[in-house]
């Protein structure tokens, strides 16, 4: 029973380790998703949803909504690629996007939600 003021130092250094390697994965996740929501704002800006381009024809709809989601893709990579050296985080982190994207945890397919 010695030890157990030891015991909680080395639980709460692991557990404040652990939130800050989180953290990153919050950083990066959040700063994608602003990403994904601008990039689908500009291709909706620019065509028309796939109701309104092909009404009633639930086939064409379908082929169009795969195409409008092909751009908003690219889109997406084009607006990751220019902010790759942007900050994207503030105190404590004062880190870029690639930065924080090497930093964050690598998730499996079922955690990622893919």
């Amino acid at each position: 029973m010695q030890l157990k003021g030891l015991v909680r130092f080395f639980t709460a250094a692991l557990i404040l380790i652990s939130l800050y390697q989180l953290s990153f994965t919050f950083v990066v996740r959040n700063f994608e998703k602003k990403m994904k929501a601008e990039a689908a704002a500009d291709v909706a800006r620019q065509n028309p949803s796939a109701e309104t381009k092909y009404p009633g024809n639930k086939e064409l709809q379908a082929l169009y909504q795969d195409t409008l989601n092909d751009l908003i893709k690219d889109r997406v990579d084009q607006k990751l690629d220019s902010a790759s050296g942007k900050q994207i985080a503030g105190f404590p982190w004062n880190t870029s996007y690639i930065k924080a994207k090497e930093k964050q945890l690598n998730l499996g397919l079922d955690l990622q939600g893919v």
